[in-house]
């Protein structure tokens, strides 16, 4: 993210899987035991008005976003970096989740990418509260098969954490605080 400092990012230490990953069986599964201390905290930091950037320095992730991921709104899973996205997710699903069914893992990869990448204007730019809502779910930890905790990264935390409106995201976690 060409405005946010790297060091603005560790100081906060934000470390995206840590509140997500149950550390006594591996990156597996999800937390069973929400909500845990590390998982409010992260919640807290998510939605800590102070550490937002700015909504203009999100101009060039749109741009990026619309380019790479998006035709006319919609994913498009043609274009060479969203097919390699999709491809890299389905992968990380067949090597930590052991499920040997390709076409399930893609397709469950496809839906993730397609909900988060498809929301994330209307989230950022809109505020749209459905949009909000289909990124975090889209994110977050699912207690059967912990599929999503296989599939975020990095920068879609990131992004999510320094762009997303607070308001949304409490409203968002009130009716999810079994996850957090």
């Amino acid at each position: 993210l060409p405005s946010i400092r790297v060091s603005r990012i560790k100081k906060q230490r934000l470390v995206p899987n840590a509140a997500i990953y149950n550390p006594r069986i591996g990156s597996r599964g999800p937390l069973t035991l929400a909500p845990s201390f590390a998982a409010t905290h992260s919640h807290r930091r998510l939605t800590d008005p102070e550490i937002k950037a700015d909504a203009s320095a999100f101009g060039h992730i749109a741009q990026w976003l619309r380019a790479e991921f998006l035709n006319d709104g919609r994913l498009c899973a043609a274009k060479p970096l969203c097919h390699a996205t999709i491809e890299r997710k389905a992968r990380r699903l067949w090597e930590r989740t052991e499920s040997k069914d390709a076409a399930e893992n893609w397709r469950r990869a496809e839906e993730y990418v397609r909900d988060f990448y498809e929301n994330l204007l209307p989230a950022i730019v809109e505020s749209d509260q459905l949009a909000v809502a289909s990124v975090l779910s889209a994110a977050a930890p699912c207690p059967e098969t912990g599929a999503s905790c296989e599939l975020v990264d990095s920068l879609e935390v990131a992004i999510v954490t320094y762009f997303f409106d607070p308001k949304l995201m409490n409203e968002f976690f009130e009716g999810h605080a079994t996850y957090l």
